[in-house]
């Protein structure tokens, strides 16, 4: 019983730091080259994700969006790891990110 209240736990907790991990990503990666080359912005973003996440698991990351001069991000990561009893789990979070642009108007 205390293992399969670990297991969970530990679930909650990788769900928890890849939705925090790649929210924390995709917006810094928004602001640091809003304006800027795409292709540079998307070695940072998946740079940034590599990094951030568990040196042990499988990282996927898809680009569904990217674009610079339009200030958007949109990208799925999909992270597969192995659980305390063996069995192969993937955990996948989604993020959009969409940088506001103030009008004004005289």
């Amino acid at each position: 019983t205390i293992a399969i209240g670990l297991e969970v736990y530990n679930i909650q907790v990788r769900k928890n730091q890849l939705d925090n991990s790649i929210s924390r990503i995709v917006q810094k990666t928004l602001e640091e080259y809003y304006q800027g080359d795409n292709t540079q912005a998307k070695q940072a973003l998946e740079r940034g994700i590599y990094e951030s996440l568990h040196p042990s698991a499988k990282i996927e990351i898809e680009v569904l969006a990217l674009d610079m001069k339009k200030g958007i991000i949109s990208v799925v990561v999909t992270e597969e790891y192995r659980q305390m009893n063996g069995t192969i789990r993937r955990e996948a979070v989604s993020k959009t990110a969409i940088m506001e642009r103030e009008h004004h108007t005289i």
